[in-house]
């Protein structure tokens, strides 16, 4: 996977104004557990993908907060505060891009992370709705009661 984060690496290097490839360079940083670096790449991608004068990809952005929201995510354990972010990434990805189950079932997650069993039903039940023959969503659903 090193070589993969090598090879976006050089990728950002030649095109630092795609912000495709600042999240694809994050994805494998993620994958890798480099969460602190994934999210400035997906933080770059964000502010990429949002510069005035650009056509906005709403669903690209959506994506790049949803991204950078998993990462915040899974460095909850590590930086206080992470878990706001990711909720905050959440909010914003679900606005952007409110057809996306993911979207809900992610910020569900940190729901029940927070112990909101309430809001975290509300969420793996729009998830659900969305696509009802996702099994992870269902699993969720049953962790929150």
């Amino acid at each position: 996977m090193q070589q993969s984060v090598v090879e976006l690496k050089k990728a950002t290097d030649i095109m630092p104004q795609e912000a495709s490839a600042h999240n694809n360079l994050g994805l494998s940083l993620f994958e890798n557990g480099d969460y602190h670096d994934a999210i400035d790449c997906y933080a770059k991608a964000i502010q990429l993908e949002s510069q005035d004068g650009k056509d906005r990809n709403e669903e690209n952005l959506s994506y790049y907060h949803k991204n950078r929201g998993l990462a915040f995510y899974h460095r909850n354990n590590v930086e206080l505060g992470d878990i706001e972010m990711a909720k905050s990434d959440y909010d914003i990805s679900i606005e952007k891009n409110p057809d996306n189950a993911d979207n809900y079932f992610n910020r569900g997650n940190v729901n029940l992370t927070e112990g909101y069993f309430d809001r975290a039903h509300l969420d793996f039940d729009i998830a659900i709705d969305k696509d009802r023959m996702n099994a992870k969503y269902y699993h969720a659903k049953g962790l929150a009661f």
